[in-house]
């Protein structure tokens, strides 16, 4: 069960909302950071997929700023990515392809 959730739950939520889920559930934390963990990484590419799909374009405002970061950090993706994406990093990145 746990397995097949994050699985499904991955393709929209980070691995904190993922986490504080199946805790909810009442799954043992040890089986959840034994799972969790070997996740692919940070989430950062279905971070980016959620922003992009919401906003699209860098925030103009601290109003705008903030919005974009309770955006993504309700979804349970951790500061390091957020704030990749806020800054516009993801940017760097396309323009080296």
């Amino acid at each position: 069960f746990t397995e097949q959730f994050i699985r499904l739950r991955s393709a929209r939520y980070g691995m904190r909302r993922i986490a504080q889920e199946l805790r909810q559930k009442g799954v043992a934390g040890s089986l959840i950071r034994e799972l969790t963990q070997e996740d692919d990484g940070d989430g950062y590419a279905v971070a980016y997929a959620q922003w992009q799909r919401k906003f699209g374009t860098l925030p103009a405002t601290p109003l705008d700023r903030a919005k974009q970061i309770r955006f993504l950090a309700t979804r349970g993706f951790n500061q390091t990515v957020i704030q990749r994406i806020i800054k516009g990093e993801w940017q760097d990145a396309e323009e080296e392809d």
